[in-house]
């Protein structure tokens, strides 16, 4: 990670940019984030993340004041800064106060940006794992991406542990919900599927562009709220961040795939060309 932030409007060393112990987004992990893709310097679909971290923020109670011109130029100031050319990054807005400990603050949020190169080679094909714990869809926060996320962190160590590169989640109903920090895709008989949002999946950015990407294809697509059994039989397996883009699975625990598979390869491209035109 680059050693500088931008924060509440100007960029600071990491070491010197500080939140209030009493804020509670350390209290009580109370914020939301987004993570964008860097590609030739600039983020990518800017847009959509902005309108989607609004869209978070009004339902987690974190009140934004920071304008998205604002933001937008803050992260080009700190890509500028950092060099930083192929990469991610993530805007980060915590609530000021709240609870029995909270103060007074002197703005209702704080807005950090922190930006960061892609690991060399990229990723290769992910074995992926079903994980032991489950999302909650009665939270208030399901489908949230908010900055509490230590159950998230926890099933990924726990996959981890099994030599595993990533966990799927099912919720208490058993459906197939989400990766841990991703959504997920699988194809069957030439058909696309990925979980509803009413399994309690983040509605992802990258997600988006697959749908509208298949749709100019006119590959069938369908939103489903599924067993575990519906992944294992499929043909193709991959996941979808705005960090990595579209990455294949070639492990799902016992199931073994050919890992780029033909859809991935296909709608990769597709994506990437769409996102590119946003930026």
């Amino acid at each position: 990670m680059f050693d500088e932030v931008w924060i509440n409007g100007r960029i600071a060393p990491l070491a010197e940019a500080r939140l209030s112990p009493a804020s509670a987004g350390v209290l009580y992990g109370w914020g939301v984030f987004t993570t964008l893709g860097v590609s030739a310097g600039r983020a990518r679909a800017f847009g959509e993340h902005w309108e989607r971290l609004l869209a978070h923020a009004a339902r987690a109670e974190v009140e934004l004041t920071w304008s998205r011109d604002d933001v937008e130029r803050g992260l080009r100031d700190l890509l500028a800064a950092s060099g930083i050319v192929d990469g991610r990054a993530r805007i980060t807005v915590v609530r000021a106060s709240a609870g029995l400990w909270g103060l007074e603050p002197e703005a209702p949020s704080d807005l950090v940006v922190f930006v960061a190169e892609r690991p060399p080679g990229g990723r290769p094909p992910a074995a992926l794992t079903v994980s032991p714990y489950r999302l909650n869809t009665s939270s208030p926060l399901v489908g949230v991406k908010a900055t509490a996320y230590v159950d998230h962190l926890l099933a990924l160590d726990e996959a981890r542990g099994r030599s595993f590169d990533e966990a799927l989640l099912l919720n208490e109903r058993g459906e197939v919900a989400e990766a841990t920090a991703a959504n997920v895709f699988w194809v069957r008989d030439g058909e696309l599927f990925t979980p509803a949002l009413a399994t309690g999946c983040i509605a992802g950015v990258t997600r988006r562009f697959v749908l509208a990407a298949a749709e100019r294809r006119k590959i069938r697509v369908t939103e489903v709220a599924l067993p575990l059994a519906a992944v294992g039989e499929s043909d193709e397996v991959f996941l979808t961040n705005s960090g990595w883009g579209l990455r294949p699975v070639t492990q799902f625990d016992i199931h073994r795939y050919a890992a780029p598979g033909p859809m991935v390869l296909l709608l990769a491209r597709d994506v990437d060309a769409a996102i590119v035109a946003r930026s």
